[in-house]
């Protein structure tokens, strides 16, 4: 009763208007994400319509969080949000660079450590020297495309744009191809699942427990009783796995890895391993969750606002006639780099 009592009435987000129900805990977020099936989110637009008119358009949906539908008021409470840091608890990866942010051992002096040994790894000079990969992906895509289209089959083109960035980023990051690119359905099930979709997810954010006992539990065990995209989710991570290990042997053992930084065979692994971190921040453990936890912020990231500039484009047909118009211009009928394309105006501003 008195965690009741002062949820309701003394803390700073008391002052906000929402639900009672959500100001006392947060199951009653996880009744609209758990059993309703996801739903918190069309929630939250219904309780802004309840409550704007009248209080404005901050409202409170838990315990400990308020949601703003203020576009204006996105820089400032962005950095502030940057400042004090996210929440990941859902993930359990303390010891990445994502992770050590909030881990109140390790700390900040873990998280620069982390993030010094692979943020050259992601500077632009090094992604152009890579830039093949990403046009022969294109080029795989435009190609299935095709063939879908000439065999008159729908696709899913969302789906179609995460297997782009899964291929680019696994590529990229771990040497690996996986070719989702070339499925039939563009590996739609990891799609959906790796977007936040499906209940695993939503259960593992709301009791805390099933998180570390799920992952205490033997893969086979759960793929009996996981749904079809849980069960792609946990053969990407199997797979995933299995070629960390092997590439992290590969860079142990490699004698000219610096020579290699600009092939494509030098990975973030590589980059890891010659980089200054002690010995027990290059074990398999430690580097497996980094590359699980940026190739996760990868993908699904840049799907994300992919699938949302191509909705509008092709949603707007002046926006889509003006790329096409300025695309005309262009007589090679070669891929253009990245640094061509940074000067083409209209794509730049879409």
């Amino acid at each position: 009763m008195t965690i009741l009592f002062y949820r309701l009435l003394l803390p700073p987000l008391a002052r906000f208007p929402g639900p009672r129900l959500a100001a006392i805990s947060r199951w009653y977020e996880a009744y609209y994400d758990i059993i309703l099936g996801g739903q918190y989110t069309s929630k939250i637009a219904e309780l802004h319509r309840r409550y704007d008119k009248q209080y404005g358009p901050t409202i409170r949906i838990s315990p400990h969080e308020l949601h703003i539908i203020d576009p204006d008021f996105f820089d400032t409470v962005y950095i502030v949000w940057m400042s004090v840091g996210t929440s990941i608890t859902g993930l359990m990866m303390p010891l990445t660079v994502f992770g050590s942010v909030n881990n109140a051992i390790l700390g900040h002096d873990a998280h620069k450590a982390h993030r010094n040994a692979i943020a050259p790894f992601f500077s632009k000079p090094n992604i152009l020297a890579r830039e093949n990969l990403m046009i022969q992906n294109v080029h795989k895509l435009c190609q299935h495309i095709n063939e879908l289209f000439e065999a008159k089959n729908s696709f899913n083109l969302g789906a179609a744009i995460s297997a782009f960035t899964r291929d680019n980023a696994n590529e990229f990051i771990l040497g690996k191809s996986y070719n989702e690119i070339q499925l039939k359905d563009f590996g739609v099930g990891l799609s959906l699942i790796s977007g936040g979709a499906g209940s695993f997810w939503r259960i593992k954010k709301h009791v805390r427990w099933f998180g570390p006992a799920s992952n205490s539990i033997p893969v086979g065990w759960m793929m009996k009783v996981a749904d079809d995209g849980t069960k792609s989710f946990f053969r990407y991570l199997e797979q995933s796995e299995q070629d960390t290990r092997s590439a992290l042997d590969a860079a142990s053992s490699s004698k000219d890895g610096k020579a290699q930084k600009k092939t494509e065979r030098y990975t973030m692994i590589h980059q890891i391993m010659d980089s200054n971190l002690p010995p027990d921040d290059k074990t398999f453990a430690r580097v497996h969750e980094e590359v699980a936890t940026v190739t996760g912020a990868a993908y699904e990231t840049t799907a994300n606002t992919l699938r949302l500039i191509f909705y509008h484009v092709y949603s707007n047909d002046k926006i889509l006639q003006k790329m096409r118009q300025e695309f005309s211009s262009f007589t090679s009928s070669k891929l253009l780099t990245l640094k061509e394309l940074e000067h083409v105006p209209y794509l730049t501003a879409c």
